[in-house]
C-alpha cells in the first residue's frame, strides 16, 4: 500500500524500517555460530506481513529471508433483530454476496472487505418493511454492529389493469432484474388481445 512501511526485528531488536519492495539488511551483524530470528515488529496500516525463512544459525551472510505483505481484509456482519413470523429477508453487501436470514440472530457475509474499502448493507424482503442501522461505512476492522429489523409491511394497489391496452388477468409471479425492476405478463389484453408484458420499477 502506498505510503506504508513495515518494521522488522532481528532477535527482538535491531529495528529496521522497510518502506518498499527490494532487498533489506540489518545494520548490526551477528557473530558466526549465533542464532538469528527475523520477525515483524510493526505491521503496515491496512496490510498483514509474514516472514519466510527468517530464523537459523549464522555460518555465513544470510540473504534468503523474505517478507510477504498482503492487504488486510475484514468481515462484515451484525444481527437480525426482528422478523415477522414466518418471514425472511435477503441481505446484500455492496449489491452482492446475498445472504438469506429466516430467523433473528447473528449473520456474517461470506466475502470479506479490504481495508479502506466501503461496505453498504441493503435488504430485500417482499411484503415486509425493513430498517438497516449501521449499514454502511469504511472497513478498518471487522464489522459486527449492522442491525436489521423487519416488520410486516402494508399493501397498496400499484395498478389496476384495464384489460385492453395494458392487459388483463396478470399471471401470478414476477421476474426481477439486477436493478430491482419487476416484470410480468398478462393473459389477455394488449393490441391483439394476446396479453402484454409489463414492468414495475
Amino acid at each position: 500500500m502506498s505510503g506504508s512501511h513495515v518494521t522488522l526485528l532481528d532477535n527482538g531488536g535491531n529495528a529496521l524500517l522497510v518502506s518498499g519492495d527490494g532487498g533489506f539488511q540489518f545494520s548490526i551483524g551477528i557473530a558466526s555460530g549465533s542464532t538469528y530470528a527475523v520477525t515483524v515488529g510493526t505491521q503496515p496500516i491496512g496490510e498483514t506481513c509474514s516472514v519466510n525463512s527468517g530464523s537459523g544459525t549464522i555460518s555465513a551472510n544470510v540473504g534468503g529471508v523474505s517478507v510477504t505483505c498482503s492487504t488486510t481484509t475484514y468481515t462484515v456482519g451484525g444481527n437480525v433483530a426482528a422478523l415477522p413470523s414466518g418471514g425472511s429477508v435477503v441481505l446484500k453487501n455492496n449489491g452482492a454476496d446475498p445472504l438469506t436470514a429466516t430467523a433473528t440472530g447473528a449473520f456474517t457475509f461470506s466475502n470479506a472487505v479490504a481495508y479502506g474499502a466501503g461496505y453498504s448493507v441493503t435488504t430485500y424482503a417482499p411484503g415486509e418493511s425493513c430498517t438497516v442501522t449501521n449499514g454502511s461505512g469504511t472497513a478498518s476492522a471487522n464489522v459486527a454492529n449492522v442491525s436489521v429489523s423487519c416488520a410486516a409491511g402494508t399493501e397498496s394497489v400499484l395498478w389496476s389493469f384495464g384489460g385492453t391496452g395494458d392487459g388483463q388477468l396478470p399471471y401470478t409471479g414476477l421476474v426481477m432484474d439486477s436493478a430491482g425492476n419487476l416484470y410480468g405478463t398478462t393473459y389477455n389484453g394488449g393490441a391483439h388481445s394476446s396479453g402484454t408484458v409489463f414492468k414495475i420499477n
